[in-house]
């Protein structure tokens, strides 16, 4: 996954958050004193509390991602700007890179499950909303 394109998913789920935010808070206005109206506001708030969670955790993996991202640019820059001469040198790159690569992986299938767990979210949180 390319740096852009979590970022994208980044704001995409920043959007969203805002977006909930501000139903939130007109919600709360028109409501009153409802009791069937509290028990749906209870719930759209606890379902945004879920979602900034998963936006937060998205958040994170993408900031971690990116880092990871660009240590594995950087042994790549080592490893073939010929810089290097020296044979075991040059093997331990290669194998950190390896390293550094397969981690890389992790972290973006950790980022991709915070994406779908934040869109996960936003299914209930349309249902609670389209019942008040």
């Amino acid at each position: 996954m390319s740096g852009a394109l979590g970022l994208h998913r980044l704001q995409m789920v920043d959007r969203q958050l805002d977006r909930l935010r501000a139903e939130v808070e007109t919600i709360r206005r028109e409501l009153g004193e409802n009791s069937a109206e509290r028990r749906a506001l209870s719930g759209l708030t606890t379902t945004n509390q879920l979602h900034d969670a998963a936006g937060q955790r998205l958040k994170a993996a993408g900031e971690e991602t990116r880092q990871h991202q660009a240590k594995v640019q950087q042994v790549e820059a080592d490893l073939y700007g010929g810089r290097l001469g020296n044979p075991r040198e040059l093997e331990e790159l290669q194998t950190e890179l390896g390293g550094l690569k397969r981690q890389l992986g992790l972290l973006e299938e950790r980022e991709l499950t915070a994406l779908e767990e934040a869109e996960v979210l936003q299914g209930p949180h349309d249902r609670i909303r389209s019942h008040s």
